[in-house]
């Protein structure tokens, strides 16, 4: 059984959590997670050939689990890439990066 079942709350904080703690089935679940995230970053990654990849939003509390799986998958999937390796990293003002890119959209 999974201390998942006790939880109070089922969010991606307590996910990772329990995942660290070396329970099989949050850590099932966290690595899919992981897996499908990276396999949507690659295909943005393949269309618009980005040198880096900015992440950002709550999730990013757990950001020492996931930047490092999913720049490793991006850059294991992507080995033809001319341009080198992409770096993969947590936005700096991770609770108003989203407020910039959209002063920036609203100026263009």
């Amino acid at each position: 059984t999974s201390k998942l079942k006790d939880s109070p709350s089922l969010d991606f904080k307590t996910l990772f959590t329990i995942a660290r703690e070396n329970d099989p089935y949050a850590q099932e679940i966290r690595d899919y997670c992981l897996e499908i995230w990276s396999i949507g970053i690659f295909n943005l990654c393949f269309a618009f050939d980005p040198e880096m990849v900015i992440l950002n939003g709550g999730i990013m509390a757990s950001h020492q689990d996931i930047i490092p799986y999913i720049e490793t998958r991006i850059n294991q999937t992507n080995k033809l890439r001319p341009s080198g390796e992409i770096k993969v990293q947590m936005a700096k003002n991770k609770d108003t990066a989203a407020l910039f890119g959209l002063q920036y959209l609203l100026k263009s």
